[in-house]
C-alpha cells in the first residue's frame, strides 16, 4: 500500500510526519469508532476496478480512480502534496480544495493543513 498512500515517507516515520496526537480521528479509528474527525470528500460515481497501485501523487487519471473529484492527490494521501493548501496541484484541484475548506469552516469545522 506504500505505493498508493505514502509514496514518499518511510513507512518508520509515517505516523510521527502525519498524524497528529489533537485530532481524535487518529485516535478513535476512522472506520467505524467514535470521534469527531471525519475524512469528507466529494464523490461523481463509485469506482469498481482492479487498477495496479499507482503513488497517490500521481495525476488524475493515472492513480487509483477512487471516485472522487480532482483534489490534486488520491484518497488518504500521506504526502505533502496533500496538505490542504500545497498550490502545486494548481487549477481545478487547487479550487475544489478551497471551495471545500470553505464550506467546512462555514460549518464550523477547523482546517488541519496536512490534509
Amino acid at each position: 500500500m506504500k505505493a498508493e498512500f505514502y509514496p514518499r515517507t518511510d513507512k518508520e516515520k509515517l505516523f510521527r510526519a502525519w498524524v497528529s496526537r489533537k485530532t481524535i480521528g487518529s485516535l478513535a479509528g476512522e472506520h467505524g469508532g467514535p470521534g469527531n474527525s471525519p475524512d469528507l470528500f466529494f464523490i461523481r460515481t463509485v469506482a469498481e476496478s482492479l487498477q495496479p497501485l499507482e503513488a497517490c501523487t500521481s495525476p488524475k487519471g493515472e492513480r487509483f480512480e477512487d471516485g472522487t473529484i480532482d483534489f490534486g492527490t488520491g484518497y488518504h494521501c500521506f504526502d505533502v502534496l496533500a496538505n490542504t493548501s500545497n498550490a502545486l496541484v494548481g487549477g481545478i484541484a487547487l479550487h475544489n480544495r478551497q471551495i471545500l475548506k470553505s464550506y467546512m469552516e462555514g460549518a464550523g469545522f477547523r482546517s488541519y493543513a496536512k490534509e
